[in-house]
């Protein structure tokens, strides 16, 4: 499941204890000051010296930045300073694990403290089987600087409630409650009928959406190495797992209905087909774009009140869910420049807006943008396939309105040349979206080499 994400959130460090004197350190210092011998090495090298002999390592040299340009780095030490450790590097030779070690040290260094502590406890628990005394593990009392002592692993049960009625309608089986059990210890969880002393409050997180008991109560105790259930209907699906997905009777759904597309789903539909009758191609970028794309390199300004950022983007481009479908169609016209001019393309898609009034604090939007590039910018090719759309959804009460130089005019020039934008309204108030020859600088930033004329608008109103 990749909860590591390569280091960038947690770092594991395993050690020979009889080779370090307890208590532990876990500090920062300046690179030059750190000093130790690393894992597999016969030389001593400071923490500056480290990064340059790794740099021309295939495995370690990719997590180099991760501190790299940290002004000072983390580091495990013992109380006779020993080095253990620099995480997330690489851990010191004095203490690595070797065919006579009887004792080891675990040692988890992490961004997000939930995170450590799963991973903690898969990996003690997975080592914890190769002891002598099997299952044996000793814990460890964490001391931070303001005094609070937590101890680590902390191997307490999570109990999840889940109703033997609930159980059979979700999988569509028909199982008494001794059943459910055993089927429950096949799949290593230990349920019990009834309450459970460390059972969820009512209103807890994993308790949200959960129907009345109607059946019998069966509580389940979740082990430290399953941090993927989260839910009873995590409980429900190894249950179904461990009945056999193939032996779930078929059955005819109870409920007879006629499906129908979404009014909007319908409107894209028809414009989309209008604007392949047009000569046009539909393309389908992602939905999510890195925060340049969407301000920077279209030269717009951020007011922090438009875009959805991601807490933990995997890569910095995908940082935030996009706003406009403009820089998807200008990714794509920049990565198709082998294929013959012109470029006629569109997008009928989502964004995603901050919305404030809305319970998820955002909305989708669904909107249409269409994009020519040639050897010249053919505005008016652009603007007729505009009131082609306006025309086949019968809306003549539109109207362009010329977006002045003031706003025009942001971090190098805007997003259109000047003097060649502007806003499309309809019924007198209502901004659909934009039309416009794209500025140069914008044309530089994606790397396309001939004009682009294009026009993005809200097509919601018209459903």
């Amino acid at each position: 499941m990749n909860i590591c994400r390569k280091r960038s959130l947690v770092s594991i460090g395993t050690h020979d204890l009889d080779t370090v004197q307890a208590p532990f350190t876990y500090s920062a210092r300046v690179p030059e000051k750190i000093k130790f011998v690393p894992l597999n090495k016969t030389q001593e090298y400071d923490a500056v010296e480290l990064f340059k002999l790794y740099e021309s390592d295939a495995h370690l040299k990719r997590f180099l930045d991760i501190i790299r340009d940290k002004p000072v780095y983390p580091l495990v030490t013992d109380s006779n300073d020993v080095v253990l450790s620099l995480p997330p590097i690489i851990n010191s030779n004095h203490s690595k694990i070797t065919l006579d070690t009887k004792n080891v040290l675990i040692e988890i260094t992490a961004t997000d403290l939930t995170k450590a502590n799963i991973v903690l406890n898969v990996i003690t628990t997975m080592f914890s089987v190769y002891c002598d005394d099997k299952y044996a593990v000793e814990p460890v009392d964490i001391v931070y600087p303001n005094g609070e002592v937590q101890t680590t692993p902390d191997f307490t049960p999570r109990v999840f409630e889940v109703d033997s009625d609930y159980v059979n309608r979700l999988i569509g089986v028909d199982l008494n409650s001794s059943e459910i059990l055993g089927y429950l210890d096949k799949a290593g969880l230990k349920g019990t009928l009834g309450k459970h002393p460390l059972a969820p409050n009512a209103d807890s997180i994993t308790m949200q959406g959960s129907e009345p008991i109607k059946g019998e109560l069966i509580s389940v105790e979740v082990p430290p190495t399953r941090a993927d259930i989260i839910h009873s209907c995590d409980i429900i699906e190894d249950i179904a797992i461990s009945f056999g997905y193939n032996k779930i009777p078929r059955a005819m759904i109870e409920l007879a209905t006629v499906g129908k597309p979404l009014p909007l789903n319908k409107l894209g539909r028809l414009i989309r087909h209008e604007l392949a009758y047009s000569g046009f191609i539909e393309v389908l970028p992602l939905s999510l774009c890195s925060h340049d794309e969407l301000f920077k390199m279209l030269q717009r300004k951020d007011g922090g009140n438009e875009a959805v950022v991601l807490a933990n983007p995997m890569t910095i481009e995908y940082q935030v869910c996009r706003t406009l479908l403009l820089p998807g169609v200008l990714k794509t016209i920049r990565e198709n420049k082998g294929i013959a001019l012109p470029f006629k393309v569109f997008e009928v898609g989502d964004v995603v807006l901050k919305d404030s009034t809305k319970e998820r604090m955002a909305r989708n939007e669904k909107r249409l943008c269409v994009a020519y590039s040639n050897k010249s910018a053919k505005f008016e090719l652009v603007q007729g396939i505009l009131d082609r759309v306006m025309a086949m959804l019968n809306v003549s009460n539109y109207f362009l309105r010329p977006i002045d130089d003031e706003q025009n005019d942001c971090e190098g020039g805007g997003m259109y040349l000047p003097k060649r934008g502007a806003h499309i309204v309809y019924n007198d108030n209502v901004v659909l979206g934009s039309i416009g020859i794209l500025h140069p600088n914008v044309l530089g930033n994606f790397s396309l080499e001939y004009p682009v004329s294009t026009f993005e608008i809200n097509i919601e109103p018209f459903v």
